[in-house]
């Protein structure tokens, strides 16, 4: 192989990486922090609680 085969191999592998920023799951309210349950594997606070459910019948 010459140079540039080995040159775009290289760049390939390296584009071809995915990193996700995606925070663990948690599995119960004792991961998260004080304000926040857990819902479907993630910390939510009441406020996004309440964007995600409504506020219900009142």
């Amino acid at each position: 192989m010459n140079f540039y085969s080995i040159f775009l191999l290289i760049l390939l592998s390296l584009f071809s990486i995915q990193v996700t920023a995606e925070p663990p799951r948690c599995q119960s309210e004792n991961q998260c922090k004080t304000d926040s349950v857990c819902d479907d594997g993630h910390c939510l606070t009441v406020d996004e609680m309440f964007e995600k459910y409504g506020k219900g019948k009142i």
